[in-house]
């Protein structure tokens, strides 16, 4: 197999000294949402985490936690502050997402 030194497309139009328009270099590259969502929960604290975990759980999301009767959202925040005191002291409670330490060092 030989390459055409003629032709831009070889190596999927990826040779030495080729440049892309000034439009392309200019603009930064679009997130799909895969990266976007990975990137959002990156940012996340790991209290976020926990809390995000534990509604997780209980089939809710922050709207419909908000919506419960306040004897239930008590409940359910104090598994989250029962949770969030497990973390701090070390214990790794099943409840809590791994990798945690990352965000707490960054």
């Amino acid at each position: 197999m030989t390459l055409n030194s003629g032709n831009s497309m070889a190596l999927g139009g990826l040779m030495a000294g080729t440049r892309q328009p000034a439009s392309r270099q200019a603009s930064a590259p679009k997130l799909d949402d895969a990266s976007e969502a990975f990137l959002a929960e990156a940012k996340k604290s790991p209290i976020e985490r926990i809390q995000d975990s534990i509604l997780k759980k209980h089939n809710l999301t922050k709207e419909a936690f908000e919506q419960l009767p306040a004897s239930e959202q008590a409940s359910i925040q104090k598994e989250i502050e029962d949770t969030v005191k497990q973390w701090t002291k070390g214990a790794k409670p099943g409840a809590a997402p791994t990798g945690m330490n990352a965000n707490v060092l960054a």
